[in-house]
């Protein structure tokens, strides 16, 4: 929104037609910067101002690198320092990167020649063609609250007659205008009011009879495991897809949608996937406090294992974030580390190497708060209370 505003106040653009022989250029050196790592969100139609027309990206040079230097843009994602996951490059600009952008602004956003344009890699692939690909039942209209939010849930039927293991989840999205986040939990109950075709409402973390399957926000990237591996879905299984509206523009709540995911699954695994909750509960952001740290740890108990991904989840007063292990032999190998927490850019980072978890390891997690307002924020599932969560996938070590 704020790049919006500076883009309105720009006013004359910067002289970009006689850049000198050192100066870095949009065409040459800022484009594939962009579309590595800010294309993901900031496309024609999408909730961020589009970077597809040069002379935008030119009027808002001095506002990207003062995102860029306060840490919001790109949003926080997890650092590749603490350990490395997959596509972490299309989340976490280099310090060159930075630097050129800085380099690039200072003298005063020169486009360049177009025939020295160097295009940066294009869209993630999908995983796709997919086994199966399941939607909400009919298209639909978005009813936004005083606070721009619609939280619609709906019950997507797999129709499995027998256990099957899912390898790959992606999620679809409609209409990426008006499309904050895409959530996909798996339950064995469901009434009569939540078939309804137009969904209902849900907020926060769901029910708690729920269990996490996959999460997506704009940028974010499938969850697929390795060959072999596999998450179980007993037959019987309903998957219940939690879809959060964002009024962002004139004209949202006339929108419509009907997103949905796309499913690789298989028979039979060599080694089955679990998902476990590792975090903290039952906490309290007292009104008017800073950086309040809540932690807890859980020790593994089970045979040597390997972590492969998490999904790390606060809501909106979370600053940070931080997993690791505390092991036996006294070192403490860091799972995922998040300064700057952003509500509105929770990832699943899939990890380069597994985390390796032995018999008598401690999991632990970390989560920072700060709130301004005059009220207490209390644990619970509500997008205005907070939680704590670093949702594992795991499998038994080889």
């Amino acid at each position: 929104m704020l790049l919006q505003l500076a883009l309105a106040c720009a006013g004359e653009q910067p002289d970009s037609t006689a850049p000198t022989a050192a100066d870095p250029t949009y065409y040459a050196d800022i484009k594939p910067i962009l579309d590595e790592d800010c294309a993901r969100c900031h496309v024609q139609g999408g909730l961020a101002p589009s970077f597809e027309e040069p002379a935008d990206v030119v009027a808002l040079a001095d506002a990207i690198v003062s995102y860029v230097d306060a840490g919001l843009m790109p949003p926080p994602a997890p650092d590749p320092a603490c350990r490395d996951y997959e596509h972490s490059e299309r989340f976490v600009l280099s310090a060159e990167q930075k630097a050129t952008l800085r380099e690039w602004a200072a003298a005063g956003a020169p486009l360049g020649e177009p025939e020295a344009q160097v295009d940066g890699p294009g869209p993630l692939a999908s995983i796709g063609p997919f086994d199966k690909e399941l939607y909400g039942s009919a298209a639909y209209q978005p009813s936004f609250g005083g606070d721009g939010n619609d939280y619609r849930c709906f019950v997507l039927n797999l129709d499995n007659p027998s256990p099957v293991f899912f390898t790959g989840l992606e999620a679809i999205v409609d209409n990426d205008a008006i499309v904050h986040h895409v959530v996909l939990f798996q339950t064995r109950e469901v009434t009569a009011e939540q078939l309804a075709p137009d969904g209902f409402y849900c907020s926060g973390f769901g029910d708690p009879t729920w269990s996490l399957l996959a999460a997506w926000a704009p940028g974010g990237t499938p969850l697929q495991f390795p060959d072999g591996l596999g998450m179980r879905l007993n037959n019987g299984t309903s998957l219940i897809l939690q879809m959060h509206y964002y009024d962002s523009f004139d004209g949202a709540d006339q929108e419509f949608d009907q997103s949905g995911y796309g499913l690789l699954f298989t028979d039979s695994v060599e080694r089955e996937v679990v998902q476990l909750p590792y975090g903290v509960t039952q906490f309290t952001i007292p009104a008017g406090e800073e950086n309040v740290e809540v932690n807890d740890s859980e020790r593994w108990m089970g045979d040597d294992a390997e972590l492969l991904a998490v999904f790390p989840h606060m809501h909106q007063t979370g600053v940070a974030f931080h997993m690791d292990v505390k092991s036996k032999d006294d070192t403490d190998p860091c799972i995922v580390d998040i300064a700057g927490w952003n509500f509105h850019n929770q990832l699943i980072p899939t990890f380069s190497e597994p985390v390796p978890l032995h018999n008598g390891d401690r999991v632990q997690t970390t989560c920072t708060y700060s709130n301004p307002s005059n009220t207490d924020v209390e644990w619970g599932e509500q997008t205005d209370q907070e939680m704590c969560f670093g949702f594992a996938w795991v499998v038994d070590a080889l």
